[in-house]
């Protein structure tokens, strides 16, 4: 198989390394220390997610015309991004009838993959 190359001018050289720009000048790349962002700047934190779906929607879509469809999608996501706050989670998406949602953020639990699942629990409830 032939390798594929491109033309490069030499304003537009970069550090195979790193990415950073390379001067005129520079006769080496920079080094990680000057190209990196502090490491302890930044934050690693474990999420919990959520993604509920309303169960039984292709079949109700059968019986409803698509009005009656989009006000019950509707309140489902209300319910569930009511449940979902109270929990201390945050809605990340609405996909379709589904909910996509993060707990452990913006505020971090202990109990965070409980609460996950009783927002589930308690979505299920509210809408029937």
């Amino acid at each position: 198989m032939p390798v594929l190359r491109t033309r490069q001018s030499d304003q537009n050289k970069f550090c195979s390394q790193c990415g950073a720009t390379l001067s005129a000048d520079m006769s080496s790349p920079p080094t990680a220390a000057s190209t990196m962002p502090s490491i302890s700047l930044a934050e690693r934190r474990q999420l919990t997610i959520l993604f509920c779906d309303m169960v039984g929607s292709s079949a109700l879509s059968t019986r409803l015309d698509s009005e009656e469809q989009s006000d019950g999608i509707a309140t489902f996501h209300s319910c569930c991004a009511k449940e979902i706050r109270a929990l201390g989670g945050m809605v990340a998406q609405y996909l379709g009838e589904g909910v996509l949602a993060y707990l452990r953020y913006p505020t971090a639990h202990e109990n965070d993959a409980e609460r996950a699942i009783l927002a589930g629990l308690c979505e299920t409830r509210h809408v029937t």
